[in-house]
């Protein structure tokens, strides 16, 4: 009983020994702290200890009361300063009826009876062609792109 006693109280009197003397760093400006701060001449040792805190947020609901009588928070609504407008755009009426290959390439387009041949960057029925793959036209209507294939 009495080994016990002593070996408690030799660890008690170490642990408060190591506390006291890393305030004593602290305080006079030398070692590091013991969340691992290094006191600097440029951060007096007394205003370390002073130093601000981060505030505690207290917008959660309170942990010791009931989840099924709390209030629940009121959902966030976002406003925006003018309705969004959608604005449809159709897509091509246009189709794909082929692709001939060479230096450029050009694609072969068919709409309402009508048939024109394109190259990369040409424009015609209110679209621009953006490129021309093997099987399929990418084409722009309206600053949207469309996909034109077999």
């Amino acid at each position: 009983m009495k080994k016990t006693f002593m070996t408690l109280l030799v660890s008690a009197v170490a642990v408060w020994g190591y506390v006291v003397v890393q305030i004593v760093l602290v305080l006079i400006g030398k070692g590091e702290t013991m969340s691992g701060v290094r006191a600097s001449s440029s951060m007096p040792a007394i205003a370390m200890l002073a130093r601000p805190r981060a505030a505690l947020d207290t917008s959660f609901r309170d942990p010791f009361q009931s989840y099924l009588y709390s209030q629940k928070p009121a959902p966030v609504v976002v406003k925006s300063a003018q309705p969004a407008v959608l604005k449809v755009i159709e897509p091509p009426k246009a189709v794909l009826s082929g692709i001939l290959w060479g230096d450029e390439p050009v694609a072969i387009l068919k709409q309402d009876g009508q048939t024109e041949l394109v190259k990369k960057g040409a424009a015609v029925w209110d679209l621009k062609v953006v490129r021309i793959e093997r099987n399929q036209v990418v084409v722009q209507k309206q600053g949207r792109q469309f996909t034109l294939g077999y």
